[in-house]
């Protein structure tokens, strides 16, 4: 197949490359070897110019099972075509198989931050913060400034005050100088 690929490269046929490697793929019984010649064939389809069939083939990958790489290039994608819900959901899987701590917790911050932002959705950011203070710890100010600015775009001035008072709890655990006091 290698061969075949070069031929159709060097003949300037990426269109006919792409519906060899797609059959091709459809064909492999092997998970590696599929995935493998999808993310070619997304490769070749991007080359084209064809994002769609990229991202459908990238979906494709996905249909073995959760695929890091595949997951990083359709957020990319999701991203530059502003869905901002399938950008978030598509994040949220990321998170759920890298193993990395740090980067599970940037990942979630980064769906929380969709939420509240780009979809415009406060309350669901609300609960992903909450979610990220519970599985992270509890001691992250940029988060729960995140919830009291929320609970602020809410309306909601109990949630914001809560919010900012577990932000002032955290200030005077950590032994930060108390604020020059106002005569």
């Amino acid at each position: 197949t290698t061969k075949l690929e070069a031929l159709y490269r060097q003949a300037d046929r990426l269109a006919d490359l792409t519906t060899f490697l797609t059959e091709l793929a459809s064909k492999l019984q092997d998970k590696g070897a599929r995935t493998a010649t999808r993310f070619k064939t997304a490769e070749v389809q991007r080359a084209l110019g064809d994002s769609e069939g990229a991202r459908e083939t990238l979906l494709l990958v996905l249909n073995d099972g959760e695929d890091e790489r595949a997951l990083r290039e359709l957020i990319t994608d999701a991203e530059q075509r502003k869905e901002f819900q399938e950008q978030a959901d598509l994040v949220r899987r990321l998170g759920a198989i890298v193993s990395d701590k740090a980067e599970k917790r940037a990942l979630a911050v980064q769906e929380a931050s969709l939420y509240a932002n780009e979809i415009d959705d406060p309350q669901g950011a609300i609960e992903r913060y909450e979610a990220i203070l519970q599985t992270f710890g509890a001691d992250d100010r940029g988060v729960l400034h995140g919830i009291a600015d929320l609970h602020e775009k809410l309306g909601n001035e109990r949630g914001q005050a809560e919010a900012l008072e577990r932000e002032l709890t955290l200030i005077g655990a950590s032994g930060a100088p108390d604020a020059e006091k106002v005569d």
